[in-house]
C-alpha cells in the first residue's frame, strides 16, 4: 500500500491496539513478561512480513524506521509494540523490584523506560503532520502515547512537575479525542483517563498544587496547561477540531431527518445538518459541566452553542430562500 502514489493516509488505532493486545496477552493478570514475550514475537512476524530484518546478536543494531521507507501501517505497528515491549519490561522490572526491594532493578526500569520513551518519542514523529503519512486522530494519539510514556518515565525519575506536564498533555487529548469518534472509542478514551487520573492527583499532591490529594483533576490540568505550551498543545485545538470535524460530516451523511414539536422534518442540506450535530455536542457539554466548572468556563460553552445555533439558522434561512427561488422560476 503506497501512500504517496494513492494518496491514502494511515489510520493508527493506538489505543484499541494496546488495549485489546494488553488484556488479551497477559495484563489483564498483570503477567508483563507473557505481553512481552507477545510483543517479541509480533514484532519477529511483523518485520519477516515486511522483510525488515536484521542479524541476530546483542551488538546488532536494528534496521531504522524512517519515514522514506513509511509505505507500509506494518511499520508503524513494529513502532508501537517495539514501544510497549520496553514499557512491559520496565513494568515487570517494578513489581520485581518492590517484591525484592533490589534497588538496581529500580535503575534497570529507569534505563527500559527511556528506551520506551524514546521509542514513544519516534513513533510520534512517524505519525506527524510533517510526514504526511497518517489521518489527523492518528497525529493526536501518537502525541498522547507518547506523552505518556516520557510521563511514566519522568514519574520514576521524581521528576513531579515534568511528569504532571506529559500527564496532563495526554489527558487533555484523551478528554477532546473522546467527544470525536465512535463509542468505542470514547470508552476506551475515558479508560486512558482513569488510568491517568491517580497518577496526576499524586503529582499535584507531591507538588503542593492542590489543597489535598483529590483535589480536582480537570482544574489541575488546566492549571498545567495553561503554564506550558512546550509540549505540542498550542496546535492541539485546531488538530482536535479538524478530527471533530471528519467526525461530524461522517454522521451529518446518516442525518436525514430531525423531530421537533412531534414533527418531522427532513434534512436535505448537510451544512444545516453539521451544525445541529455542533449544538447537540454544545448541549451534551453544558448538561454533563459540573459544579465545580468556572463560570467563565460554563459561559463559553454557552458561547458555542448560540454560536451553533445561528449557524444553523443561517443555514436554514439560505436553504429556505434557494427553495423559493427555485419554485418562483
Amino acid at each position: 500500500m503506497e501512500v504517496d502514489e494513492q494518496g491514502v493516509a494511515f489510520s493508527l488505532n493506538i489505543l484499541a491496539l494496546t488495549n485489546e493486545a494488553r488484556n488479551t496477552y497477559g495484563l489483564r493478570h498483570q503477567d508483563y513478561a507473557r505481553y512481552r514475550q507477545y510483543c517479541a514475537k509480533k514484532i519477529h512476524r511483523l518485520r519477516v512480513s515486511l522483510k525488515f530484518t536484521h542479524g541476530k546478536g546483542r551488538f546488532t543494531k536494528p534496521q531504522e524506521i524512517t519515514d522514506s521507507i513509511l509505505n507500509d501501517i506494518r511499520y508503524l505497528h513494529i513502532a508501537l509494540f517495539d514501544t510497549e515491549r520496553a514499557w512491559s519490561h520496565a513494568m515487570e522490572l517494578k513489581r520485581e523490584s518492590r517484591a525484592s526491594g533490589d534497588t538496581r532493578k529500580k535503575h534497570h526500569l529507569i534505563k527500559k523506560l527511556k528506551k520506551a520513551a524514546k521509542l514513544g518519542n519516534q513513533l510520534e514523529q512517524l505519525c506527524s503532520r510533517e510526514t504526511g503519512k497518517v489521518d489527523t486522530r492518528t497525529v493526536l494519539e501518537a502525541q498522547a502515547y507518547s506523552s505518556l510514556i516520557s510521563g511514566y518515565l519522568l514519574f520514576e525519575k521524581q521528576s513531579w512537575q515534568n511528569a504532571l506536564d506529559r500527564f496532563a498533555a495526554a489527558r487533555t487529548i484523551y478528554e477532546k479525542l473522546s467527544a470525536a469518534g465512535t463509542s468505542h472509542q470514547e470508552t476506551l478514551c475515558q479508560s486512558a483517563i482513569d488510568e491517568l487520573d491517580p497518577n496526576i492527583r499524586y503529582c499535584a499532591y507531591v507538588l503542593r498544587l492542590g489543597s489535598d490529594s483529590a483535589s480536582n483533576v480537570e482544574d489541575l490540568v488546566k492549571m498545567t496547561i495553561g503554564k506550558s505550551k512546550g509540549v505540542g498543545l498550542d496546535l492541539l485545538e485546531a488538530e482536535v477540531e479538524s478530527v471533530l470535524a471528519q467526525t461530524r460530516q461522517e454522521k451529518a451523511a446518516s442525518l436525514t431527518s430531525i423531530s421537533w414539536r412531534d414533527r418531522t422534518v427532513p434534512l436535505r442540506n448537510a451544512d444545516l445538518a453539521v451544525c445541529i450535530l455542533k449544538a447537540r455536542e454544545a448541549t451534551t457539554d453544558l448538561e454533563n459541566a459540573s459544579d465545580a466548572d468556572a463560570e467563565a468556563t460554563k459561559m463559553e460553552m454557552f458561547d458555542k452553542l448560540l454560536e451553533a445555533y445561528g449557524d444553523a439558522e443561517r443555514f436554514a434561512k439560505n436553504a429556505v430562500k434557494e427553495d423559493a427561488d427555485a419554485t418562483a422560476k
